[in-house]
């Protein structure tokens, strides 16, 4: 028989269930992290945390049901959406996530409402703009902090840092990718019609896949 576990990445904390094919609860774990404010208006987090707390409720989990963990025949993971985890051409972490909740990119927000606009963004990627969105933060990056900028290679969503873990495979699904601000959620793809017009290259964005059915 072979066992599932779920793992939900929230802004708080961290949840995995493990059930049965039939969909019974057999274990459950769970853990929690504080969101770090090193200045007004900013949320961060260390997503090695996450990663900590992740096998450690997975163990929890795993030990509750009472099975081995080769029964296990999958995994599916959720997490919270619009943060961004940057990564060097190593695969290195280089700064700490900001959360969606950060709110330093008003600037930036203001200035891609001006350049772009609504109608467009409407065409583009079917969405509107708040601060917290991966497309902003990456901006702010840009011009605060250039010397990270200019070394990153990756960018990554929570829930696909959880996976690049576990996987060593760096990609997105559509639905996370949906809550960047750059993806045409009618094509299924990057839009990069405004990568080009915020100038921000797309080999920095991982391949997307469509969630499993």
């Amino acid at each position: 028989m072979s066992f599932y576990i779920g793992i939900d990445l929230g802004t708080s904390g961290l949840k995995a269930v493990l059930v049965s094919p039939d969909g019974e609860v057999k274990g459950v774990g769970s853990g929690s992290y504080p969101i770090d404010i090193p200045r007004p208006g900013y949320a961060e987090q260390d997503p090695l945390l996450w990663y900590r707390v992740l096998c450690r409720t997975v163990r929890d989990a795993v030990s509750q049901a009472q099975i081995d963990p080769s029964e296990v025949g999958g995994v599916g993971i959720s997490g919270h959406m619009h943060g961004t985890i940057m990564l060097d051409r190593a695969g290195e972490l280089m700064h700490p996530a900001v959360l969606w909740c950060d709110q330093r990119t008003g600037q930036e927000k203001a200035e891609v409402m001006e350049q772009i606009g609504v109608d467009q963004l409407g065409r583009w990627v079917q969405n509107s703009v708040n601060a917290g969105f991966q497309s902003l933060t990456l901006l702010w990056f840009r011009k605060h902090r250039p010397e990270l900028f200019s070394r990153m290679r990756h960018v990554l969503l929570p829930s696909d840092y959880l996976r690049y873990r576990l996987t060593g495979e760096i990609s997105t699904e559509r639905t996370g990718a949906a809550s960047t601000l750059l993806f045409d959620n009618s094509r299924f793809c990057w839009n990069r019609e405004l990568l080009a017009a915020l100038e921000l290259p797309i080999d920095f964005f991982p391949n997307e896949r469509p969630p499993p059915l």
